[in-house]
């Protein structure tokens, strides 16, 4: 009898270490980076409008609605926009669910950094996203910006792996989209001046 005390003691008191752990609060990013082949001006004016980044380069964007921009004397640039995006839980898409919530996006440094902030799932998550532009020569001499995508989020470690690997993704294919944008508007561009 005493030694079934003392297993079931043990069992309950590892299993209790295993979920505070998974439920411990953590901080984690990545960061990512590709040259666009445009000038770093005509990159921030795209990446700064909130009506067409979230919806033509963010996948898992569903509608962006109530823009308001606002801007302090001598202050920083900031828009403000509700979001949704749906999100496939577990990879598969049968079950997804479509979350709302705010953007709030601020100029740090125009034509060089933006920073938007947000808190999807009622705030369980807190997401820190940062563009940063800095000119690239690396092509022979033409204008090309190296853009780095910096995404930080604070959540619960049991929830910190799921939003890590599918931030992962929709980044890649962020930065992929927005590089694929540019060079078609160049190569459109290109056609126009050349006919």
């Amino acid at each position: 009898m005493a030694v079934k005390i003392i297993f079931w003691s043990c069992l309950v008191a590892i299993l209790g270490y295993f979920a505070y752990q998974e439920l411990t609060v953590v901080t984690d990013s990545i960061s990512l980076q590709t040259v666009i082949p445009a000038k770093r001006s005509d990159v921030f004016r795209v990446l700064l409008n909130p009506e067409f980044v979230p919806l033509k380069f963010q996948p898992l964007c569903v509608s962006i609605s109530n823009i308001t921009t606002s801007q302090e004397q001598d202050g920083p640039k900031t828009f403000q926009f509700i979001m949704q995006e749906r999100i496939s839980f577990l990879g598969f898409h049968q079950i997804s669910k479509v979350i709302t919530f705010q953007v709030n996006v601020t100029v740090i440094q125009e034509n060089a950094e933006i920073h938007n902030s947000m808190n999807p799932v009622g705030g369980i998550i807190q997401v820190r996203h940062t563009w940063k532009m800095t000119d690239s020569k690396s092509n022979g001499g033409e204008d090309e910006t190296l853009l780095e995508d910096h995404f930080e989020f604070t959540t619960r470690c049991l929830l910190a792996r799921f939003v890590k690997r599918t931030a992962l993704g929709v980044h890649t294919d962020m930065l992929k989209s927005i590089r694929k944008h540019f060079i078609e508007t160049s190569k459109k561009h290109n056609d126009d001046t050349s006919a």
